[in-house]
């Protein structure tokens, strides 16, 4: 089935990204994607905008990945493991955008989306009476974004480190509902 040409272009670029990282001049771009630098700049204004469409075009996929994952989940605490698992799963499989979100401070600023995700399922968790409601949702968040994403490797003592992210958060029913899920699936990442 073949996209509008404004999908197909952001889906090129995208794509482009995805395998080759961000450190390429414009001349380097086109002859990876095949393309002449007419045609590039008649599609993008510049390789800066280039990247923010790439970029947008990531968070959108994220968001859209977690909330529809979200829905097969039982409680907000099911919810933010998933969420724990989507972003250890970015890091492996989306290694280019990640790296350029590290790189930039994206995951923490105000108008991340991974902050807005974290920042509505807490505030979801709060409501059901699983999360502290006297928790400093902003902080708490660039906390846990940080750990989550900074870390690399978490080594034998991943359920405890998960464990001692969500300690600050969880009310005694949240704690129980953590204690009810199997964690297994978050050391599990695909290759």
């Amino acid at each position: 089935m073949k996209r509008p040409l404004n999908q197909q272009k952001t889906f090129d670029i995208f794509h482009y990204y995805l395998k080759n990282g961000f450190d390429h001049t414009t001349d380097e771009i086109v002859a990876g994607m095949g393309i002449s630098r007419k045609t590039f700049f008649n599609r993008y204004e510049g390789k800066a905008q280039s990247v923010e469409i790439a970029r947008q075009f990531w968070h959108t996929c994220i968001q859209e990945r977690i909330r529809e994952k979200s829905l097969e989940c039982n409680h907000p605490v099911e919810e933010l493991l998933l969420f724990v698992w989507e972003m250890r799963n970015i890091r492996e499989t989306e290694g280019t955008f990640f790296q350029y979100a590290l790189q930039h401070k994206l995951f923490t600023t105000d108008d991340s989306p991974f902050m807005s995700i974290l920042n509505t399922l807490i505030q979801k968790g709060i409501r059901q009476y699983h999360f502290q409601e006297d928790i400093n949702i902003p902080l708490y968040s660039i906390f846990f974004l940080h750990n989550v994403c900074v870390e690399e490797d978490w080594g034998a003592n991943q359920e405890q480190i998960i464990r001692y992210l969500l300690l600050p958060l969880l009310t005694e029913r949240g704690m129980e509902l953590l204690n009810d899920v199997d964690m297994s699936y978050l050391f599990s990442l695909p290759q």
